[in-house]
């Protein structure tokens, strides 16, 4: 189908997490996230749910677009 579903769920699912959460603080909709980053709604929401997985170049691009560093959006060690 195209699409990368995720190799490691809980860490995807975390990621996710950590995106949705730095978006509202940012107070951007995933539409309007998905514009800076370049992508599809459907591909910020996906990271969202945790069914898809950032490759480390979008995960940079996500960062940038929340004027983050990309380290801001890895979840925390357990």
């Amino acid at each position: 189908t195209g699409v990368q579903t995720c190799a490691l769920p809980i860490y995807c699912m975390e990621i996710g997490d950590v995106i949705k959460q730095k978006r509202k603080e940012a107070g951007l909709t995933q539409e309007a996230l998905a514009q800076k980053v370049g992508c599809a709604t459907i591909t910020i929401r996906q990271y969202e749910a945790g069914k898809r997985e950032p490759s480390i170049s979008t995960l940079q691009d996500i960062a940038t677009a929340l004027d983050l560093e990309i380290f801001d959006l890895l979840p925390d060690d357990p």
